[in-house]
């Protein structure tokens, strides 16, 4: 057998049974059937009928009462599911070509139906109407499909093969109506989960049945071209196994990261994806998509889905449900103790607590800063400006007499590098901790001479989502 090109792809649904169901059945008792009569086809021409899938399951299999006609002989047939287009076949879903396969036409005991089965398993929505059809490839000879003739009354399709050929559709009574069967395997019919609600994280559940597909997409906007706002776009690559998001500011895919491996690549202005917290798995015929997405500020949004097939076939975007996004928490910046009084030379020692984004916690990205000064410039006087790069797990201070920082230092480490007029960083007594989602920085700091007098104390961070908070006033202190 030889298969030819098909494949269609329908979003999304949960779980898929075990069990193969019988979506649809006009053989007689036992499948019982003959080709004595019914309707045949010369070449080149292509015959259907519809049918009325009884639940929503993917499809596995049709079985035909088909057979050659027993003077003109063709022994090759192409059979096809199709959607239904106002009352007549429309797009192909899956294809199959026969080749030397048709017993001739006769009486059940001669042969067993033709059995096709389905690579792709397209998924075939209940009480939905579709088509089986059968083409004589050839330009000669006769397929005749047999009946059982105990099905209702059905329709029956039939037109020339080539191109912009018509379909024409006439009745055709239970005598003579073509015996076929289509089975498949039940799924839930769940949307992508949740569907809908409010909040800045959440892990959002995208299920896609089919096989051989290409990539799949989530996207949060308020339309599919993104609407003239933000948006999140979400791109899982099946074949490289990476995930991508599309940055609407840089205006391009960034990725590939693997899904469970830490990252916080994949941002855009709206959204990050938490990589190290997403997932994917897929069995068979349903590949599970779990994106954990962290949502930068407020929206509402529609949830759209989409697959692309190695066969080149798009379900373009198909609205699943909606969301209304929160702005991920920057936390509270925390310095202990917030005020006092220290005399110069003599060291202090600062516990500095910074919350990390919801979704990110305990993610090595970003930095962290602390200045003690006048204001948060400085104030046109001496100041002690350190710095934690989180990523590098260095200690840096910035030193006005030479104009940079100097660094890094990996805290805990002894080193005197971070020594300037202004004050001087024990960086074997720095520590850097993870607690309950915020990393918490303990810094030594002995301040000197030209910092007597009545100081401020400053926190500011670039976060995971690279959101930077500003300096932000946490204290005050004196130096004596």
């Amino acid at each position: 057998m030889l298969r030819a090109v098909s494949f269609w792809t329908v979003l999304l649904f949960l779980t898929l049974s075990a069990r193969a169901d019988t979506l649809f059945n006009s053989f007689g008792p036992g499948g019982s059937f003959t080709t004595s009569f019914g309707w045949g086809i010369g070449g080149p021409f292509e015959m259907a009928y519809p049918f009325v899938a009884a639940e929503t399951a993917t499809f596995d299999a049709a079985s035909l009462a088909i057979a050659s006609g027993p003077i003109n002989i063709q022994r090759s047939v192409n059979i096809a599911l199709m959607t239904d287009a106002l009352d007549r076949p429309g797009r192909v879903i899956e294809s199959f070509q026969l080749v030397d396969v048709l017993p001739f036409a006769g009486s059940v005991s001669i042969a067993p139906p033709i059995v096709v089965n389905s690579l792709d398993h397209p998924l075939l929505q209940a009480n939905t109407r579709y088509w089986l059809s059968i083409a004589n490839p050839g330009n000669s000879g006769e397929i005749d499909w047999g009946t059982a003739g105990i099905g209702p009354p059905f329709q029956r399709a039939i037109r020339q093969l080539g191109p912009n050929q018509q379909w024409l559709v006439s009745g055709s009574d239970r005598s003579t109506a073509g015996a076929f069967s289509v089975t498949g395997t039940p799924v839930s019919s769940t949307p992508v989960s949740p569907s809908s609600g409010t909040g800045a994280v959440r892990t959002f559940t995208g299920n896609y049945v089919a096989a051989n597909l290409q990539w799949v997409a989530m996207l949060f906007a308020v339309a599919t071209n993104g609407g003239n706002q933000a948006f999140c776009y979400v791109h899982y690559d099946v074949g490289g196994g990476g995930f991508w998001l599309y940055d609407d500011v840089a205006g391009y895919f960034k990725g590939p990261i693997s899904p469970g491996t830490p990252s916080n690549q994949l941002q855009g202005s709206l959204c990050a994806l938490n990589t190290s917290g997403s997932s994917v798995s897929g069995f068979d015929k349903l590949l599970t998509v779990n994106a954990s997405v962290v949502f930068k500020f407020p929206q509402s949004l529609n949830i759209y889905m989409r697959a692309y097939s190695v066969n080149g076939v798009d379900t373009g975007w198909v609205q699943e449900g909606t969301w209304t996004t929160a702005a991920a928490s920057m936390g509270t910046m925390t310095v202990a103790p917030s005020s006092g009084n220290v005399a110069s030379g003599t060291p202090q020692t600062f516990t500095l607590t910074y919350p990390d984004p919801q979704g990110f916690a305990e993610a090595a990205f970003g930095w962290e800063q602390f200045l003690v000064g006048a204001a948060a410039d400085g104030g046109g006087q001496p100041f002690c400006f350190v710095h934690y790069d989180r990523a590098g797990n260095g200690l840096w201070m910035y030193s006005s007499d030479v104009g940079f920082f100097l660094g890094p230092v990996a805290p805990g480490t002894a080193s005197s590098a971070l020594d300037s007029s202004a004050c001087s960083v024990n960086t074997a007594g720095a520590t850097v901790t993870n607690t309950g989602g915020n990393l918490v920085l303990t810094v030594p700091v002995t301040m000197k001479a030209p910092m007597v007098g009545a100081k401020n104390t400053f926190q500011r961070r670039l976060d995971a989502l690279n959101r930077d908070t500003g300096f932000v006033q946490t204290g005050t202190w004196t130096i004596q």
